[in-house]
């Protein structure tokens, strides 16, 4: 071997052992990360499977909340404000997200 590389490989010899323990440590993270990450996404797909099969009585039962809060305000309001074309897109609107 030449002299002149004896440099170059010593420096490589001594760079390369705290550049294994780095990548450990990297590697280590990263699988953390990628557990927890996968753990979210099937919470977070069961939750949304639970919701997509809930009954519509849920849905029905909200609408009923929306009446009810909505009778709360008779009296205080004006009875157009309780009803006609605004209150009956308001409705469809709360409709929509609880599907």
């Amino acid at each position: 071997m030449r002299k002149g590389r004896i440099p170059l490989i010593e420096a490589i010899r001594s760079a390369y052992k705290p550049y294994l323990i780095a990548m450990k440590g990297w590697e280590c993270k990263n699988a953390e990360l990628r557990e927890q990450v996968g753990l979210l996404s099937s919470d977070f797909s069961e939750k949304g499977r639970v919701l997509r099969s809930s009954p519509r009585s849920t849905q029905e039962g909200g609408l009923g909340v929306v009446e009810s809060y909505m009778a709360s305000w008779r009296g205080k309001l004006p009875d157009s404000d309780l009803s006609g074309r605004a209150l009956e897109l308001a409705l469809t609107e709360i409709e929509r997200s609880l599907r």
